[in-house]
């Protein structure tokens, strides 16, 4: 006698769990999205400038995330590098800046500075890009 597998109303429950989960995973897991950083620009290039000049450029972002953006810290590799960041959250749909300014105050040649983001941002911390040249 052969015997044919039987359906019972666990093995049903759990098949009918599982569709469950596969069908809404998209709308759960958009619903948990949290906080996300869209830049209009990364990477800004200065150009050519004097030894001493002083440039100042305007990072622009928008919370595309679905709960504030709280940044923590912004660093830089030197002192020559400040930024300035929002203290206040940022919330969702809204935008906030990060200002830089680079004082090439004894610097030549190619310069490229790193700008990190810490941030409530899921991944890891976001970095910017400064670069030109002084002459």
């Amino acid at each position: 006698m052969k015997t044919f597998y039987k359906p019972n109303s666990s093995n049903t429950l759990r098949r009918s769990l599982l569709l469950f989960f596969i069908a809404f995973s998209p709308i759960i897991f958009a619903q948990t999205q949290g906080p996300e950083f869209k830049f209009d620009e990364e990477n800004f290039d200065f150009g050519n400038i004097k030894q001493g000049d002083k440039i100042s450029h305007d990072y622009v972002f928008t919370n595309s995330g679905n709960s504030p953006i709280f940044i923590t810290e912004v660093k830089t590799e030197c002192g020559c590098t400040v930024p300035d960041w929002p203290k206040q959250p940022i919330l969702p749909g809204k935008s906030g800046v990060i200002n830089v300014i680079f004082n090439s105050e004894g610097k030549t040649g190619v310069q490229e500075k790193e700008i990190t983001i810490l941030s409530n941002v899921t991944g890891s911390a976001k970095v910017l890009h400064l670069s030109g040249s002084v002459d």
